[in-house]
């Protein structure tokens, strides 16, 4: 779930206009680029650096742990500038409700910390989605595979995903980025 709960996060804030967001495979690229991001992970000596590369105001980095079904999110919110930790915060629930508590970290990030806000009704149209939780697991490695380069697997794991939830947009758009760098 690692690379999914980050594209997950990216696709929560990319429905608010006010926000820029710098994507996923871009952020990739500038670790593998600037040898900055060794095992796939950046920590809190690496955050900033990277924000200010990609112009980032803010850099948002977390964890997770699923303990026999109860999942829990941490995320902090660093100034790039600063390297100052902005907030902290977690959110923790079942792993059935994982796309939930995606989505109420999102909007938690943004609060209280002069960030805008999703607009009310597209804030409601998302919490009022119900993505099954074996859906975000297969989009998950689905998005791995194709960092691997393995786009056979990753199309199938794009088209399970969307087998079990056909009004996932997020594989949709997946499988279809997928045939388009064939």
């Amino acid at each position: 779930l690692q690379v999914g709960l980050q594209q997950m996060l990216i696709t929560e804030f990319t429905q608010n206009p006010q926000l820029r967001i710098v994507e996923r495979g871009k952020l990739k690229e500038l670790l593998a680029e600037q040898d900055l991001g060794a095992g796939g992970r950046v920590d809190a000596n690496t955050a900033a650096k990277i924000g200010r590369l990609v112009g980032a105001r803010f850099m948002i980095r977390g964890t997770f742990i699923d303990f026999y079904g109860d999942f829990r999110i941490d995320a902090v919110i660093e100034n790039t500038e600063t390297s100052e930790i902005i907030k902290t915060m977690k959110v923790n629930g079942k792993r059935e409700t994982l796309y939930a508590l995606i989505v109420n970290l999102a909007d938690n990030i943004t609060k209280g910390v002069n960030l805008p806000a999703l607009p009310k009704q597209a804030m409601e149209q998302r919490e009022s989605r119900q993505v099954p939780t074996e859906a975000l697991q297969l989009y998950s490695r689905a998005l791995l595979y194709a960092d691997r380069g393995d786009t056979q697997r990753a199309a199938d794991l794009f088209n399970q995903a969307i087998k079990v939830f056909p009004e996932y947009t997020e594989a949709q758009e997946g499988l279809r980025q997928l045939k388009q760098g064939e």
